[in-house]
Formats: C-alpha cells, sequence, structure tokens
C-alpha cells in the first residue's frame, strides 16, 4: 500500500512539473508576443512623434508659433511616455529644444532659456559632459540668442563662444561649415549690441567668407545677403556710408533673386529701411525718403495695413525724422504722432520703454523747431519720464525749451 500510495505521489509529482513546464513556456511566449507589441507600439509612437514633428516645424516656418508650441509639446509627451519621465534621450532633449524655440519666437524669453536648458542637460546626460556633439553646441547657440534677446549681452557672447569652439571640435578648425559660419554671425551681431563694431565687421567678415565658401560666391541665398546686411550695419555705425551703401545695396539685391522682386518679406522691408538710414546719415533726404516709403509699404503688405508692430512704428519715426530735416513740420508730426500711437499699443500706454521715449522727444523736437515751446516742454518731459530719468532729461529739456523761448523772445523787435 505504501509503495503504491509513493507510486501516485510520483506520478502526482510529474504531472505537476510537465504542467508547470507547460505553462512557463505560454508565460515566455506571452512575454515574446508581449515584448513584440510594446516594440511595434514604440516604434508607431516614434513614427507618430517624428510626424508630429514635421507638422511642427511648418508651422514654426509659417510663423506660427502658438501651433508650434502646441505640437512641439504633444511630440514631447509622446516621447516621454515611449523613453520614459526619467530617462533621458536625444529625441527627448531635441524636443526640449524645439519647445524652446517657439517660446523664443513668441517673445517669452524665461521659458525658452527654461527649455533651452533642460535641453542642453539632456544633452550633457546623453553624450557626456565632457562630449564634443553638434547638438551641444547647438543648445549653446540657442541659449545664447535667448540671452542676447533678454539684453544679457555678455551671457550671450559667452554661450555662442562656447558653440563656435565646440563646432570647431566637431568639424574641425579648416572646415567651411554652416553651422559655424552662423556662429561667427552671431558673435557679431553681439559684438555690435555691445558697441565693439570694429569686432563685429571682423567676424561677419568671417561669417560672409565661409557662407561664400560653402555656397559659393556666384550663388544667391539668404545667407549670404544677410551677411551683407550685417557687414553694412557695422560699417554705417563706424561712419563708413560708402562702404554701408555697398553693403547695404548687395545685400538688398540678393535678397530681391532670392525671394522674388514682387515678394514681400521682412528682410527685403529692413533693407530698405537700412538704405534709408545711410542715405539720411549722407544728408541725401529725398533718398531716404524713397527707401523708408518703400520699407513702410513692404512692413504693412506683410503685417496688414491695421496692423500694430514695431517695425511699422520704426518706418513712421524714421519718416517724421526725414520731414523734419526737410523743415516739413506738419507732416513731421504727423509721422512722429503715428509712431508714438503704434509704440504704445505694442508695448503697453503704462509701458517705459526706449522707443517710445524716443517718440516723445521727437514730437517735442519738431514743436521746439515751430517756436511752440509749451507744447515741446510737455512732450520732452514726458519722454524723459519715460525713460526714469526725469531728474536729468527733464532738467535739460526745460533750460533748452525755455533758453530757446528766451531768445526768440530777444531776437523780437
Amino acid at each position: 500500500m505504501v509503495q503504491w500510495w509513493d507510486q501516485g505521489v510520483d506520478r502526482k509529482q510529474s504531472y505537476a512539473v510537465v504542467t508547470l513546464n507547460i505553462y512557463n513556456k505560454q508565460i515566455t511566449i506571452l512575454l515574446i508576443v508581449f515584448s513584440l507589441v510594446v516594440v511595434i507600439m514604440r516604434k508607431k509612437m516614434q513614427v507618430t512623434s517624428s510626424k508630429l514633428m514635421q507638422v511642427c516645424n511648418v508651422y514654426l516656418n509659417m510663423s506660427e508659433y502658438s501651433k508650434a508650441l502646441e505640437y512641439y509639446t504633444k511630440s514631447l509627451e509622446m516621447r516621454l511616455a515611449v523613453y520614459g519621465t526619467e530617462s533621458t534621450h536625444a529625441d527627448t532633449a531635441t524636443s526640449y529644444n524645439n519647445i524652446g524655440l517657439a517660446y523664443k519666437n513668441m517673445g517669452e524669453y524665461s521659458k525658452a532659456l527654461e527649455y533651452h536648458t533642460k535641453s542642453l542637460e539632456a544633452y550633457f546626460v546623453v553624450y557626456g559632459t565632457e562630449a564634443t556633439h553638434a547638438s551641444i553646441a547647438t543648445s549653446w547657440n540657442n541659449i545664447g540668442v535667448v540671452y542676447r534677446n533678454m539684453g544679457e549681452y555678455g551671457k550671450a557672447l559667452e554661450c555662442y563662444t562656447k558653440s563656435l569652439k565646440m563646432k570647431l571640435d566637431v568639424y574641425g578648425t579648416e572646415a567651411t561649415h554652416t553651422d559655424i559660419a552662423a556662429s561667427y554671425n552671431h558673435i557679431g551681431l553681439v559684438c555690435y549690441d555691445m558697441v565693439e563694431y570694429s569686432k563685429a565687421l571682423e567676424y561677419h567678415t568671417k561669417s560672409l567668407d565661409m557662407y561664400l565658401a560653402v555656397y559659393g560666391t556666384e550663388t544667391t541665398h539668404a545667407s549670404i545677403a544677410l551677411s551683407y546686411n550685417n557687414i553694412g550695419r557695422a560699417y554705417k555705425q563706424m561712419g563708413g556710408y560708402s562702404k554701408a551703401l555697398e553693403y547695404y545695396t548687395k545685400s538688398l539685391e540678393m535678397m530681391l533673386v532670392v525671394y522674388g522682386t514682387e515678394a514681400t518679406h521682412a528682410d527685403i522691408a529692413t533693407s530698405y529701411n537700412n538704405l534709408g538710414l545711410v542715405y539720411y546719415n549722407m544728408g541725401e533726404y529725398s533718398k531716404a525718403l524713397e527707401y523708408h516709403n518703400k520699407s513702410l509699404e513692404s512692413f504693412l503688405a506683410l503685417y496688414g495695413t491695421e496692423a500694430t508692430q514695431a517695425n511699422i512704428a520704426n518706418n513712421y519715426n524714421n519718416i517724421g525724422l526725414l520731414y523734419k530735416k526737410m523743415g516739413e513740420y506738419s507732416k513731421a508730426l504727423e509721422y512722429h504722432t503715428k509712431s508714438l500711437e503704434m509704440r504704445l499699443a505694442v508695448f503697453g500706454t503704462e509701458a517705459t520703454h526706449a522707443s517710445i521715449a524716443n517718440s516723445y522727444n521727437n514730437i517735442g523736437s519738431v514743436y521746439y523747431s515751430k517756436g511752440e515751446y509749451s507744447k515741446a516742454l510737455e512732450y520732452l518731459l514726458k519722454g524723459g519720464s519715460s525713460l526714469h530719468t526725469k531728474s536729468y532729461m527733464a532738467g535739460v529739456c526745460v533750460l533748452s525749451v525755455y533758453w530757446g523761448a528766451f531768445l526768440a523772445g530777444a531776437s523780437r523787435p
């Protein structure tokens, strides 16, 4: 009996082992199937995320930044679902970067800085803090762009320099590459902002030389046109007006070839404006007026005749300055008033901004030229208070106006 009982136990154990093996095989198969499903789902999500990125890029190029931000955020959420919220992946870092670009274009610089910094930190985790990689160089560059827009030029220059150094390490010091040319351009721009015009000219020339090496000396390209423009700006600030005129003209001619002679484009409108400024400095006011009017027409065609936009306000201001120089004070007042109204609409009626102060001062200057000293004083005082420099600026304005009034009274018979 015991023997049969023992045999029964052996049979049950054998059956259990066989059953367990079957279950283990089934579980293994299920795990394999599940893994394949996860891989397929991840692949699909990656493809969907990539397609979302393409949609985002289209919206970004169309200047529909809020739409671009919406889709960039969806793409980031999908990538975090694929790779995990705690993981660091190059795709996630790229999403942070793109969200930063959208915020930058929307003028939300603190948010842009936050996401570009996240992108840089993620790339450091992926590639290593000591690594030289094009994506890290791009992150340094983009952080520099944000700092420049925030007016923190020293920090911008530091980031741009890090980006350039890494690009030279990645591509080689003797390489000709558009990324290196772009870095030279960015450093030139921030040197210009820091009033280091000779340094700006040096870097913009390096940028131009590299773009010409990349695209060819006979090629027409937007980047080459912008380099000509930036070199012209540097020459203008250094007082080299004939050189500035030469490079601004090259820039405009190339832009008209790139975008088309009938096109309405911000770069073309800016070129017209820049040529107008040079002619103004050269004392050729009729030529200056011609180009500023072209610039205004281009910006109005681009943004709409009912738009409130800083570039349009600047054009009104420049035309007002010209009419004052030409002695047409009523027209000067008309355009300076338009400029002031638009700047108040752009920056806010309670804002303290240099452009608003500039408009008040320009209106005051016209009234001063007309001999209307009380009106001149009213606007000049507003200009001083708009810059939070009432104690100094307003005092100068008051003395100037009263001195003018005294001289005018003294000259009467």
